[in-house]
């Protein structure tokens, strides 16, 4: 008997269950377009918020870049004097270098410094090695001094010794020059 009653409150409780589900359908359907969610029930989901865009990349730093406008050159003499045998060989006792600053729309580089390279020790630049920045450019008159004693490299008085050039500014990316030589001026017998 507990059976028959609690399947009649079962099915008594059908026809109203059945009545919520139509009624649920029906507001469903009829609500106007302009209230409906877009893209029905989906639309309903709450979507998380949209990234922050990435951040702009770090300025470009300005770069140094040096050109030789001649290669090879005689020693100075000790103190940085001129040898005065160096055109009787043929060769100049300077060494022009242009440093170019590249990448610096505000000419944020005003003076560039440049200095011998590590390759071959002993000797020192001979004149002005820190110049100011125009137009871009720094131009760069040197001589080399081997001092005493000079380095192993010039005892050969074919080959002389081999540097570069080392460019640096402040807030600059540096450079390096290509190779020139520096040579003893043969003494004329």
């Amino acid at each position: 008997m507990y059976n028959l009653k609690r399947s009649n409150t079962i099915i008594a409780g059908l026809p109203g269950l059945l009545v919520v589900a139509l009624l649920v359908v029906a507001c469903r359907d009829s609500v106007s377009p302009g209230h409906r969610a877009p893209a029905g029930p989906e639309g309903w989901l709450v979507e998380p918020p949209p990234q922050p865009p990435p951040p702009s990349p770090p300025p470009i730093k300005p770069s140094l870049v040096i050109t030789l406008v001649n290669n090879s050159a005689a020693a100075r003499l000790p103190g940085c004097g001129v040898d005065p045998f160096a055109p009787l060989a043929g060769l100049t006792s300077t060494i022009e270098a242009d440093v170019t600053v590249l990448n610096d729309p505000g000419n944020t580089i005003t003076a560039v410094t440049v200095a011998l390279g590590p390759e071959n020790p002993g000797g020192s630049l001979c004149g002005t090695t820190t110049t100011s920045v125009a137009g871009h450019m720094a131009h760069f008159t040197l001589g080399v001094d081997f001092g005493v004693p000079p380095p192993m490299c010039a005892a050969s008085l074919q080959d002389g010794c081999t540097y570069t050039l080392t460019a640096t500014a402040e807030d600059a990316t540096s450079g390096v020059s290509s190779e020139f030589t520096i040579k003893v001026a043969p003494v004329p017998t």
